[in-house]
């Protein structure tokens, strides 16, 4: 478990630990499991706002800030479980009293219960417009940002009626972590576009290869060190304030970067067509930890790609300086041979890199890849000394990191990275 992980559990942990310090165990267990998920909701909802930052410290924490989302999206929707359940177990145990549920759900009854089913409301609304509908990415930005109403809400509605929150130790701490989950959520939104960390760059060259767009950008100032398996939130002023992550596929000594975004939304689709050469882009970061844990001990290396997850193995290959891993074999699977618009490159890169080796998988001929095929096509190696790198849809990479975990790779030897950034 990473030390991210850590803290957020004992975050929730604690609060639960000062509720029951203090609760009057009479009451019966129905309310008692009312107030528990009211108070796991608000720590919840205070943790995935401050895990949706863009800081190096919350990247390092979890050792990627990918992770840090996948959290920060479990807390999002854990929060509306909890929710859920605080009014619905809290009737329960009034034995679904009409005069009592009238309170808790309809809106106008009671000022500070209508202020609980507001934050209730506002939390469904946004996490099922997140999970359900398929929209233009700047409507889900600009309705999401209402999700910071929720927080509030569900504070007031807490102090004012339940009776927990008159032993201090408990108030404080949930008051605490409610700020800091608010401050967090203001820094996001308010600030990080003006001093987030980020540099300038120019587009010096678009390309085009079947769905891929290939965009150079040069610098304009001194810019971080950027490390292949790296990432930016980048913006293009020319055509909107939108910011969206997106891979670096190479680097070169004078750190320019190459892009190479799939076109697979209104943005990358459409907006992106309209830039030229010479527009202005501003890049925040970089992020992304991928290859932080990679070192000369590992001589036997698996690069398993899928789709446009190829882009943070060709900018470590095509960074390669030929020290480190002795033995590295990539495998690339795709839909069809179309789609791998980077085999001429791969195939420069295997004649000039000492021990490197691809091959394209072709899923709609051979099937869904599994790490048998991925041992049957390189035969087999010492598992325990063997890592793997892993990066392309979610499914994949959780159905390939299980399947070689089962074949006997140590979890410390497989590495994941995921680009579910929304």
């Amino acid at each position: 478990m990473c030390k991210g992980s850590a803290i957020t559990i004992f975050v929730i942990l604690f609060t639960l630990f000062l509720l029951y310090y203090e609760m009057d165990y009479e009451i019966g267990w129905l309310r008692i499991l009312s107030k528990t998920s009211s108070f796991i909701a608000i720590s919840t909802l205070s943790m995935s706002f401050v895990l949706s930052i863009r800081i190096r410290l919350i990247e390092v924490l979890f050792k990627g800030l990918d992770r840090a989302y996948i959290v920060h999206q479990i807390l999002g929707r854990s929060s509306l479980f909890f929710m859920l359940m605080h009014p619905i177990l809290l009737a329960a145990s009034y034995g679904w009293d009409k005069d009592i549920m009238s309170i808790y759900f309809i809106p106008g009854k009671s000022l500070y219960h209508t202020l609980g089913l507001l934050s209730v409301i506002t939390v469904i609304a946004l996490v099922a417009l997140t999970i359900c509908f398929n929209y233009k990415y700047d409507i889900w930005l600009y309705t999401h940002r209402l999700m910071i109403f929720a927080l509030p809400l569900a504070i007031l509605h807490s102090i004012e009626l339940g009776s927990e929150m008159e032993y201090e130790p408990l108030q404080y701490w949930v008051i605490f972590v409610s700020i800091v989950g608010m401050i967090s959520y203001a820094y996001k939104v308010l600030l990080y576009n003006r001093i987030g960390s980020k540099s300038q760059f120019t587009i010096e060259g678009i390309s085009y290869r079947g769905d891929i767009t290939e965009m150079s950008l040069g610098p304009l100032e001194k810019c971080s060190d950027i490390k292949p398996g790296q990432f930016f939130f980048v913006r293009f002023p020319d055509i909107g304030g939108e910011m969206h992550p997106f891979s670096v596929s190479k680097i070169d000594k004078k750190q320019s970067l190459r892009f190479s975004i799939k076109r697979s939304g209104d943005y990358t689709s459409e907006k992106l067509l309209n830039l030229n050469i010479g527009d202005r882009a501003t890049l925040y970061g970089p992020y992304g930890m991928f290859f932080e844990d990679a070192h000369s001990g590992q001589e036997n290396v698996y690069f398993v790609a899928g789709g446009i997850g190829i882009t943070p193995f060709l900018a470590y290959l095509n960074s390669f300086d030929g020290k480190g891993n002795k033995n590295i074999r990539l495998i690339w699977t795709v839909s069809n041979i179309e789609e791998a618009v980077y085999e001429q490159e791969l195939e420069e890169l295997q004649t000039s890199i000492e021990g490197f080796s691809y091959e394209i998988w072709l899923s709609k001929i051979n099937g869904r890849l599994r790490a048998k095929d991925v041992f049957d096509l390189y035969g087999e190696d010492e598992r325990g000394n063997l890592w793997v790198y892993i990066c392309g849809p979610g499914n994949l990479n959780h159905a390939l990191s299980a399947d070689f975990y089962s074949m006997g790779i140590p979890a410390s030897n497989i590495k994941v990275e995921y680009f579910t950034l929304k």
